[in-house]
């Protein structure tokens, strides 16, 4: 049985909520988060704007289906960080700590999300206030993009289980694993209007789980310059020929998200264990100590900024669809768009960060039986 290393991180996208000791903060690990978060705002640019109703035609879109290739490994490099960092959690007191956490800054965001709903985009109320509400929470509907905490909820329980398989088993048979459940979520969909053995497709969390926790439990790393060069050719390569094949496939019609291009296709796999590797490699502890600071912040606000960009998203696309309508010409206001909501989400999410952080001191007092500060 292998002890743990203690690390002081959030899991995930959940950072800032749940913690595990380590001696040493990786500050890599908070450096891909804070990317995973931005690449999610960075989807919602194609998803919130005209990029999936415009008919592929022209290099700009053909930039746009290279560019959405590589953001679309925001989601699958949050879940590889908390299988990185949460290959060590057991079945004990602290897993409904964990669960409540995410579960308050999911409510305090959900009722951000609906106020503004309601007093912003006047969005009309039901007939019964009282059970619109019930429904939309417990739906997970409240924060429109709160299906990230639905699923994460669930992989939470599953975590001590699929944690016991990482800690009892020899590397052979944990790579081995790794890699059946590669075969079963990603190549049902790998061929093109062609679906085999599909039935184990949406198991693709617990595939990035175990990716993310192999890495970790083994110090998977690039570690040579040739290692990185060679990684990020491919990455490169595997961007522009996906990008160039979709293109193909779908010019002179709408794109569609499917799953071959989604979290659980083959490309956006590759692609999310090289981005990983890559900014895992950066050596973040070099940085100035501002720097550090800053990049471990951001770490900490991943989840209320990712719920609460939607509303960010709300006020600046529908201004920007209406002018620019064409989804090639809003591509040159891409850089001051996606800064603007990342910044926003970010400086927003700080007060769902303390107010979370005072609601659950209560809640560790009761699970844990000793106050805890909620300090990283």
């Amino acid at each position: 049985y292998r002890t743990m290393s203690g690390v002081r991180h959030g899991a995930g996208l959940l950072s800032g909520y749940e913690t595990i000791m380590e001696k040493q903060r990786d500050y890599r690990i908070d450096l891909v988060k804070a990317c995973a978060l931005f690449f999610v705002i960075c989807v919602h640019f194609f998803y919130n704007g005209t990029f999936y109703g415009t008919p592929i035609e022209g290099k700009r879109m053909l930039i746009m289906m290279v560019m959405r290739n590589l953001f679309m490994s925001c989601v699958p490099l949050f879940i590889m960080v908390s299988g990185y960092l949460s290959r060590h959690f057991a079945w004990d007191r602290k897993l409904p700590v964990r669960f409540l956490n995410v579960w308050i800054t999911y409510l305090l965001c959900g009722a951000v999300c609906m106020a503004f709903q309601t007093v912003v985009l006047h969005k009309a109320a039901q007939a019964s206030m009282l059970e619109s509400v019930f429904d939309r929470l417990i739906h997970f509907d409240a924060a429109p993009y709160g299906w990230y905490v639905e699923m994460y909820l669930g992989l939470l329980l599953l975590m001590p289980f699929l944690n016991v398989i990482v800690q009892h088993t020899m590397r052979s048979q944990l790579r081995s694993c790794v890699i059946a459940l590669g075969l079963l979520t990603l190549l049902p969909y790998a061929v093109p209007d062609y679906a085999f053995f599909d039935h184990w497709v949406d198991l693709y969390p617990v595939f990035y789980y175990m990716l993310g926790a192999y890495i970790g439990e083994y110090r998977v790393m690039l570690d040579t310059r040739r290692k990185r060069m060679a990684s990020v050719i491919a990455l490169a390569a595997l961007a522009v020929v996906w990008g160039i094949f979709n293109f193909s496939d779908y010019r002179g019609r709408n794109f569609l998200w499917e799953a071959r291009n989604g979290y659980n296709g083959i490309v956006i796999a590759i692609s999310t264990c090289l981005i990983f590797l890559l900014v895992h490699s950066v050596p973040v502890e070099r940085m100035p100590g501002l720097v550090r600071r800053l990049i471990r912040r951001i770490s900490g606000l991943t989840l209320p900024a990712f719920l609460l960009s939607y509303c960010f998203d709300q006020i600046v696309y529908p201004r920007l669809n209406a002018v620019f309508p064409e989804a090639y010409r809003q591509l040159v206001f891409f850089p001051g768009v996606v800064l603007l909501v990342f910044v926003c989400s970010l400086l927003s999410a700080q007060g769902i960060s303390w107010c979370a952080g005072l609601m659950m001191k209560p809640v560790r007092w009761v699970f844990l039986g000793k106050p805890v500060d909620g300090k990283e």
